[in-house]
């Protein structure tokens, strides 16, 4: 039974060593920057779906794994009700160049003044160096509640009824 227990355990070691990410990671000189990082600002309106894109520059021989941060400037303004992270850990494969962090805007059909910015960081990278130049983008909420236009995208169900025997057409 002893001699059971410990090849489990042996197996086990060796299991958790072989499926190990960090193994086999970029070891190539890289930098992992956001490719909006001059200009500084994105401008998005509200209601949106859109990437953050990072981009990885030198030499890559295998994945980079990149964390990033999302900060507002207003404690109203937060993460999970009114801007949703995709994910905020991504690999970039050693075949990729670049690769986006999204984020999708909710609309809150409130008329706001564009004073709402996310703060989009490069947290920690592992594989790679942060290129602290680039290392961070601001974004600007733009309202979209102030134009009738903007206030009517969006998904619509049209449903038809025949006014005289009552019955759904469409």
């Amino acid at each position: 039974m002893k001699y059971i227990h410990s090849l489990l355990i042996a197996c086990a070691g060796i299991l958790l060593t072989a499926c190990s990410d960090d193994d086999n990671m970029n070891t190539g000189n890289a930098l992992v920057s956001m490719k909006h990082a001059s200009p500084t600002t994105i401008e998005v309106k509200e209601n949106k779906m859109f990437k953050v894109p990072l981009v990885v520059e030198g030499e890559q021989n295998g994945p980079i794994k990149v964390t990033v941060e999302v900060t507002s400037n207003s404690e109203e303004y937060a993460e999970d009700k009114d801007f949703i992270v995709t994910s905020k850990t991504v690999t970039i494969p050693a075949s990729k160049q670049e690769v986006g962090i999204e984020i999708k805007l909710v609309d809150d059909r409130v008329i706001n003044d564009n004073e709402r910015i996310l703060t989009v960081n490069i947290a920690k990278v592992n594989g790679a160096q942060i290129d602290q130049a680039k290392s961070s983008v601001k974004v600007i909420v733009l309202d979209n509640d102030n134009t009738p236009y903007d206030r009517m995208t969006g998904t619509w169900n049209i449903s038809v009824i025949d006014g005289f025997s009552g019955s759904m057409l469409a």
